[in-house]
């Protein structure tokens, strides 16, 4: 147990306001401000800023495989299992400032995390969907929803890796924070609008919607990203 624990003031003094300003609205103003009394739990329990970490990638796992049962109460618990991860994903960041725990591990442990939670959540989404898809003629009930998460999945981690190359190698990132571009992704991205989305999906058996949705959005999202640098790589050989 821990013997010196932070106030909630001086957990939410620690926040960066250019990091609250620039977080999705759902993150702001729900799950932001309800992870301040949970990082205050878990530092007096003892956990590190990696530990937790550690412990929201099994959210994510125990999150899908609940997704993946044929069961509306189990898909209700994996969509609260989901939204928690993300809240987890904010008590890691609360604790590395306020501990002073901020470094290189403790970024790749929490960037770890993320990537789980990329691969993971949609393609969680998609095997529920496929549970719950309407009985109906035409196109909606021939489609395969689990595929469709799985592509979700790729589109978006994709397009996250050549993001990360593309900074890599010309030292300018794509998207400025605080663009209209950023904070569009931001607001309906994995940490913004899904996460309210899935739960109220999980309620009223929307989630095959979700899921096209998602897969529209991230596989347009990469199409576009892989269009526009392939011309900027060519007019740069071409200089």
């Amino acid at each position: 147990m821990s013997s010196t624990v932070p106030s909630l003031a001086q957990m939410r003094a620690s926040l960066p306001p250019e990091k609250d300003r620039l977080d999705s609205l759902w993150l702001r103003f729900v799950l932001r401000k309800l992870s301040f009394p949970v990082t205050w739990v878990f530092i007096r329990l003892g956990f590190s800023a990696n530990y937790v970490s550690y412990l929201s990638m099994l959210v994510v796992f125990g999150g899908t495989i609940l997704m993946s049962i044929d069961d509306y109460f189990a898909r209700m618990l994996g969509a609260f299992l989901f939204n928690f991860w993300v809240l987890l994903d904010c008590v890691d960041g609360n604790i590395a400032r306020v501990k002073q725990q901020v470094n290189a591990y403790g970024e790749f442990a929490d960037a770890m995390s993320g990537y789980i939670a990329y691969a993971f959540v949609f393609l969680g989404m998609g095997i529920a969907a496929e549970h719950t898809k309407p009985i109906m003629p035409g196109v909606m009930n021939q489609m395969n929803f689990v595929v469709m998460g799985a592509l979700a999945s790729i589109c978006h981690l994709t397009t996250r890796l050549l993001y990360k190359k593309f900074v890599e190698v010309t030292g300018q990132p794509t998207l400025g924070s605080g663009t209209k571009p950023n904070i569009l992704f931001t607001n309906i991205g994995i940490t913004g609008l899904l996460m309210p989305s899935v739960l109220v999906s999980a309620i009223f058996g929307w989630l095959h919607w979700v899921t096209l949705f998602y897969l529209f959005c991230w596989g347009g999202a990469g199409a576009y990203f892989v269009v526009t640098k392939i011309i900027a790589v060519e007019r740069s050989t071409q200089l």
